[in-house]
């Protein structure tokens, strides 16, 4: 009964992992968007619709988790 619930404790540790990974990645690439933006496009911004795309898997993940 114990190696079930360490089995389970396991893979809750490894979703959650899992997760703040992908937030990371989606922080980091949201900054090298924005900046891409910046430098490239002067005054047409499109940085934030790759993110709110992104973000709404990131919400879901999160809601999974």
């Amino acid at each position: 009964m114990a190696v079930n619930e360490y089995e389970k404790a396991r893979k809750r540790v490894r979703a959650r992992k899992e997760f703040y990974q992908h937030l990371t990645s989606y922080v980091v690439m949201g900054i090298f968007f924005f900046l891409l933006n910046a430098v490239t496009s002067f005054g047409a911004w499109w940085f934030y619709w790759p993110l709110l795309g992104w973000g709404i898997g990131v919400l879901f993940h999160y809601f999974d988790v």
